[in-house]
Formats: structure tokens, C-alpha cells, sequence
């Protein structure tokens, strides 16, 4: 049973990142380009564990769609301390109104926790953060609250991440 899980995961994550890449996605952008080498975003930051630990944060994104009142993106991260950990593959959907940025998405999620086997289930997050610049490369800040299923709670909570486009 743990083989076809993990089996699944793997199908999964490669799915995602097919999606992440495909050229299809970068031509539904409007007012953006079609560059794949273009829109892509680094966030970094801390993880606030369910226990009170603190953790690291960190996300690769791409915006799939832009327009002046949303953004649509996907991506592949990391919420976690040592061996317990979550990987999130996300569908974000953040609006924008003046400098604020708030959505929140759906996706997916496997990792590790404190007792037992390793999880994979569905994952939830809520965003609301502040852009900090604009320009060539704008940089933003983030709280992300992730709510992720099969991990009993423990992976649940806020990170604080800073994250730049490029």
C-alpha cells in the first residue's frame, strides 16, 4: 500500500510540474509574456509548526495567468523542521487591490510527521500579504496559513515568507 502511495505522489508531482512548464499555460496570460523564463518567483521564509517550533518556509511559483485585479499561480514548496516536513504543489489564486495581495488556492501535499508513516493529502491555503516594490523585480511579502489533510493538524499553521519575482 505505502509503494502505490507513494507511486501516486510521484505521478502527482511530475503532473504538476508538466503543468508548471507547459507553454499552453504561459499563453493565457494577459498583458504578460510568453517567455517561460519569465514570471517565476522565489519565496523564503519561516513556518510556524502546530507544536509552537519554528520552522523554514520556502516556495518556487510561476504566474500562469496575470491580470490587473489577479494573479493565478502554481507552484512547489517546502513547510517543515528537520524531519517533519510538508511538500505543498499549489493553485493559487491572489487578488490585488492597491498594495495588498490576498487569495488563497487548493492543491496537494506528501511529507513527514512527528510519529507514524509519512502522509499525502489535499492542502488549503489563505494568503494575505503587502507588496513591497515594483519594477524589473517586484518583491512582496506573504503570511500563507496552510491547512493540509492527513497529517493530523500538526502541519497545519502560518508561514512568513519574502518573495521576489524574476
Amino acid at each position: 500500500m505505502k509503494k502505490v502511495r507513494t507511486l501516486w505522489s510521484a505521478a502527482l508531482l511530475m503532473l504538476g510540474l508538466c503543468l508548471l512548464v507547459a507553454p499552453r499555460a504561459a499563453k493565457a496570460q494577459v498583458g504578460g509574456t510568453t517567455d517561460l523564463s519569465t514570471d517565476w518567483s522565489l519565496r523564503l521564509g519561516v513556518f510556524f509548526l502546530h507544536n509552537g517550533d519554528l520552522g523554514f518556509s520556502g516556495m518556487i511559483e510561476r504566474r500562469v495567468h496575470y491580470s490587473p485585479e489577479y494573479d493565478i499561480t502554481l507552484g512547489i514548496g517546502y513547510n517543515g523542521l528537520n524531519s517533519v516536513y510538508s511538500v505543498p504543489i499549489m493553485l493559487n489564486i491572489i487578488g490585488k487591490h492597491d498594495n495588498v495581495r490576498y487569495g488563497g488556492g487548493v492543491g496537494y501535499s506528501f511529507g513527514k510527521r512527528t510519529e507514524g508513516p509519512s502522509f499525502t493529502g489535499v492542502a488549503f491555503d489563505v494568503i494575505l500579504g503587502y507588496q513591497l516594490t515594483h519594477g524589473r523585480n517586484p518583491m512582496n511579502l506573504d503570511l500563507r496559513w496552510y491547512f493540509i489533510t492527513g497529517a493530523s493538524s500538526e502541519l497545519d499553521g502560518p508561514s512568513l515568507t519574502w518573495g521576489i519575482q524574476f
